[in-house]
C-alpha cells in the first residue's frame, strides 16, 4: 500500500499510515514494524504510538555514504572495519577509525557524524536478518516519473492533488488509513 498526504505534512502522512495499519491488521499480533529510512527526521518520527517499530537505516544510503568515504583511504579496509565495529556495537573501536583517518583526511569526520548520528538504524541494517528496502524505487516509480522526470509547472496543492490520486490508482482505487 502506498501512501501520500496531499497537504504535504509528514504528521498527517503518518496518521493516515496508522490508520491503515489500525483497520487492515490486528495490531495486537504484530511482532515488528520496520521503517526503513535514510535517516531523514520526518520518516524517524513515524509510527510513535507503536511500541514495535524498528528503524533500519536503507542500505542503500549507508552503504553509499560508506563506499565515497572508504574511497579517500584507498589502502585501508575502511568498509569492513567500520561494518565489523557495528556488527559487534563497538562504538569507540569505530571512533577510534574515525579519529585515526581524520588525520589523514578530515572530510571523515562528516562521515562520522552520520554513523554516530544513525548508529543504532545502521547497526539494525547490519545485524537484523530482515530484507532491504525499495523505497527510493518506489518513490521514483509513483510519484517521481510524473512530477519530476517529465516536470510541468505545478502549484503546492495542485502537486498534493495530484500526488494523491495518483497513489489512490496505485492502490487500486483503495482509500488509506485517513481517508
Amino acid at each position: 500500500m502506498h501512501f501520500v498526504d496531499e497537504n504535504q505534512s509528514s504528521k498527517l502522512l503518518w496518521e493516515s499510515v496508522e490508520g491503515y495499519i489500525a483497520k487492515a491488521y490486528d495490531v495486537e499480533q504484530i511482532e515488528h514494524i520496520y521503517i526503513h529510512a535514510d535517516g531523514g527526521k520526518w520518516i524517524n518520527s513515524g509510527l510513535e504510538s507503536f511500541s514495535n517499530v524498528v528503524h533500519v537505516m536503507d542500505g542503500y544510503h549507508f552503504f553509499k555514504e560508506l563506499k565515497a568515504s572508504s574511497r579517500k583511504f584507498p589502502k585501508r579496509s575502511v568498509k569492513v572495519a567500520i561494518v565489523n565495529a557495528l556488527a559487534k556495537d563497538d562504538r569507540k573501536r569505530a571512533d577510534r577509525l574515525i579519529q585515526e583517518l581524520a588525520k589523514e583526511n578530515v572530510e571523515i569526520l562528516k562521515f562520522g557524524k552520520y554513523l554516530f548520528g544513525n548508529w543504532e538504524h545502521i547497526r539494525n541494517l547490519i545485524i537484523l536478518d530482515i530484507p532491504g528496502s525499495c523505497t527510493e524505487g518506489q518513490v521514483s516509480h509513483v510519484l517521481s516519473e510524473s512530477f519530476r522526470r517529465n516536470p510541468m509547472g505545478w502549484s503546492k496543492v495542485g502537486l498534493g492533488k495530484l500526488s494523491k490520486l495518483k497513489v489512490y490508482n496505485i492502490n487500486g482505487g483503495k482509500l488509506t488509513g485517513n481517508d
